[in-house]
């Protein structure tokens, strides 16, 4: 999941990079810059969103395996209740 969040801020710089090239006050007209800046802020916005979203699905992750890890240590095999009653 590191890679992905690697990989993610990697694209994520290079498409800032290149809004910041693009939306540049001196070459736009104000209304278009205006509209420019507003959909790099709503991506950000979306951006955030995502990787918390994707901490959180870490987060489950790492609770289901901790509790499937916590019931298989606390199964009790059948053959040993099997031969304990045949005794």
């Amino acid at each position: 999941m590191n890679n992905d969040l690697d990989e993610d801020m990697i694209r994520w710089r290079s498409f800032v990079e290149e809004m910041d090239r693009f939306i540049n006050p001196a070459n736009t007209d104000q209304q278009l810059y205006q509209r420019l800046g507003f959909v790099r802020t709503w991506i950000t916005n979306l951006r955030d969103e995502n990787n918390e979203l994707k901490a959180r699905i870490k987060k489950l992750e790492d609770l289901v395996a901790s509790l499937v890890q916590q019931q298989q240590s606390q199964q009790v095999p059948n053959r040993d209740l099997t031969d304990s009653h045949t005794q």
